[in-house]
């Protein structure tokens, strides 16, 4: 028996929305009709995709299509705003266990255009920066940044260097020389420990060398407004 949710076009949410509200669904502040996203941003492209029909599909298609409002509005709330690049978790964690602090991956833009179709020419605009399509689609951040239509400007930006794609590191460094202050950690790529070595446990039953854990908590502290660059890597 298959038990897969049916995919559903964007019409047929509108009926599957009037149902779900009927039988009591639950959401959260950010919740609301799909269709809203087009109508109220422009995201034309959502006609043409097919969505699955839960309502936790529903809740998490809300999630990702308000970041922008909730950073809006935690910053009009008077909470600090890191954008945290190719991160991977670290950062963010940290950003979120102290109060008034809420982080996102700027880099995650690159997805916007391929909602927004057309309309909001992020990738076009990324050329007339001199990043062509011979890089991958995360240039579509220099122009967020740069136009401010889409999240606001964090107060603290750290970024991961090392085992990053060179796309996306020659696309921060770009952005960095455009003026947007960026705090630079080294990330390095994690491996087995080789036989004999020091290990540290990490969660998920891996394990990886001592020295690699070490090298990254000594750079975490730099991590934090007014502490500079950190010494690890030249990515400027």
């Amino acid at each position: 028996m298959n038990n897969r949710p049916r995919k559903l076009s964007l019409s047929e949410w509108d009926i599957r929305y009037s149902q779900l509200r009927r039988e009591g669904l639950f959401e959260p502040a950010y919740g609301g009709p799909l269709r809203r996203h087009l109508v109220e941003q422009g995201n034309f492209r959502l006609e043409q995709l097919r969505f699955d029909n839960s309502g936790a599909a529903l809740r998490l298609w809300n999630f990702l299509l308000t970041e922008n409002d909730r950073l809006r509005q935690a910053r009009a709330n008077g909470d600090k705003i890191v954008g945290a690049m190719k991160d991977l978790g670290t950062v963010p964690v940290m950003a979120y266990s102290l109060p008034g602090m809420r982080a996102f991956y700027p880099d995650g833009a690159w997805w916007t255009p391929c909602l927004m179709e057309c309309s909001d020419k992020l990738l076009q605009q990324a050329e007339a920066l001199g990043v062509d399509a011979s890089f991958c689609p995360v240039r579509a951040m220099l122009p967020a940044f740069e136009n401010g239509e889409h999240f606001p400007r964090p107060d603290l930006l750290v970024c991961s260097a090392g085992a990053v794609c060179d796309d996306f590191s020659a696309i921060a460094q770009r952005l960095e020389r455009m003026g947007h202050s960026i705090l630079w950690w080294e990330m390095p790529r994690r491996r087995a420990p080789d036989a004999g070595e020091i290990s540290c446990p990490l969660p998920g039953d891996l394990a990886a060398p001592a020295i690699q854990v070490d090298a990254v908590e000594a750079e975490l502290p730099a991590c934090r407004p007014g502490a500079g660059r950190t010494g690890g890597t030249d990515a400027g």
